[in-house]
């Protein structure tokens, strides 16, 4: 209750001039010191009622209320809110890098080359999507975390300030911000979530590329994954693994990440069960036929899971050939569909920030004008 602090004692001071100049017989000055501790008082009650409105407002929308004065709290859902945003950052990210190790996979043989020019020509607006999806929730991301890092500071000067009668405007500027931002910013995060949740990882697995799978370790932690993997030179795999259990963090891993031309690499490699990581298997053109072992690693306060995979890698060619065509050509379907809800997701959050900044400028009108309301008269 600190930024509550600079208020009380202000109102103290006021108080204590107020009835000096009265005792002296100034009731011209007395006044207008009672005057003074009236208006910080009325702000600190106004501040006060935005909280509440702003708990109910977001108790019907984001599903949970939002105590503006409780730091600690409004620090965590900002925090949550980052996550969201860094994690549909790093989906749009992955999409580029991987239609870019597509192309670049077909551009490397003539027979495949006039591949890599049809995906660049059937991949243009997704690729422009996903460019203008990357920077806008980069933005979130960096927005939330300098948000949950200055909050405590907002509300403490914003309210110092707009509760006394030096810098009110500026006082009310920054209370305006931290009260929409701390309550907009997740509702924006959470309606942004949802409408991203169901977006496919950027897969071209085609058929049989995951033969069966099985699970290991016990209650405290387990995961599932295929046991086999088949995949064809200058091809892609994506597959999920799952991870449950009741410790509080795992670190996951695949070891070794390269095995003679086919590489490896989970996301995310880490977080609180349960969650579903993709395992990203990649046969570059360098990589030699045959089956090779990899070890998926499971690490969590003390426990230590492993599990063996099988990675089977083919030569292209025979049958599968024009399978590999249509299977690199279905990408663009895939894409699509993801750049289509990655830019919904985008509206989602500029038409939340424009509501954002248009609460910020009516709050503060509002609380300014609110400081200029005086009582003189009616005492």
């Amino acid at each position: 209750m600190i930024y509550l602090a600079i208020p009380a004692v202000s109102i103290a001071v006021l108080l204590a001039l107020a009835g000096k100049y009265w005792l002296m017989g100034r009731r011209a000055e007395a006044l207008h010191y009672f005057d003074r501790c009236a208006t910080v008082l009325i702000m600190l009650g106004v501040v006060w009622g935005l909280a509440w409105i702003g708990g109910v407002i977001t108790s019907y929308i984001y599903g949970r209320g939002v105590d503006i004065f409780n730091i600690a709290y409004v620090t965590n859902i900002l925090s949550e809110a980052e996550e969201k945003f860094e994690e549909m950052w790093k989906t749009s990210v992955d999409w580029i890098m991987r239609i870019a190790q597509i192309r670049a996979t077909t551009a490397l043989f003539p027979l495949t080359h006039p591949i890599s020019e049809v995906l660049g020509s059937a991949l243009l607006w997704q690729n422009w999507a996903f460019s203008i999806a990357t920077t806008s929730l980069l933005v979130m991301v960096i927005l939330s975390r300098i948000l949950a890092w200055i909050a405590n500071w907002l509300l403490c000067i914003g309210v110092t300030l707009t509760a006394t009668d030096t810098l009110r405007r500026l006082g009310a500027g920054l209370l305006a911000f931290y009260i929409a931002t701390s309550i907009g910013v997740p509702v924006i995060a959470n309606e942004a979530y949802r409408m991203y949740s169901g977006i496919p990882p950027p897969s071209i697995a085609g058929e049989g590329s995951s033969i069966s799978s099985s699970t290991v370790g016990d209650w405290r932690l387990n995961i599932t994954s295929p046991d086999t993997i088949t995949i064809e030179i200058t091809s892609h795999n994506y597959t999920t693994v799952e991870v449950l259990g009741t410790v509080d963090k795992v670190n996951l891993r695949v070891d070794p990440s390269e095995i003679n031309g086919v590489l490896l690499d989970i996301y995310p490699s880490e977080g609180n069960p349960p969650f579903n990581a993709t395992l990203t298997v990649t046969a570059i053109y360098r990589a030699y036929p045959g089956e090779y072992n990899a070890t998926i690693i499971a690490e969590g306060y003390g426990i230590r899971l492993e599990k063996t995979i099988t990675i089977t890698v083919r030569a292209p060619g025979g049958g599968s050939e024009g399978g590999g065509i249509n299977l690199n050509l279905n990408i663009a379907d895939i894409a699509a569909e993801v750049a289509w809800k990655l830019m919904n997701v985008v509206l989602v959050i500029s038409l939340g920030m424009a509501l954002i900044s248009a609460i910020t400028v009516g709050l503060t009108i509002i609380l300014g004008g609110i400081g200029a309301i005086s009582i003189r008269p009616y005492l």
